[in-house]
């Protein structure tokens, strides 16, 4: 199964910066965007409106259940911003 069929997976998907990096590189936007703020995934929304959107801590959420059992051919993690960022 090549890239194109596995799905792309952003945590801590914030603002959506790491996303269009990943739109540039692939020429797909992510799948599945996770992150806890709505304030963030709000403007991730405007710049990824394909993506299906979790808003959770990430820790809560059930990878088989998000990912409907697809497989992940790319899985990005940021930072977690909640101790060194204003998100917290």
């Amino acid at each position: 199964m090549g890239m194109n069929k596995k799905l792309i997976v952003d945590l801590f998907a914030g603002g959506g910066g790491v996303s269009t990096g990943i739109f540039n590189a692939t020429g797909r936007h992510p799948d599945i965007a996770i992150n806890h703020s709505d304030d963030a995934l709000s403007m991730h929304r405007v710049n990824h409106p394909h993506t299906r959107h979790f808003i959770a801590d990430v820790y809560e959420v059930c990878p088989k259940g998000a990912t409907m059992g697809k497989p992940v051919g790319w899985l990005h993690l940021s930072p977690d911003c909640t101790h060194h960022s204003e998100a917290a």
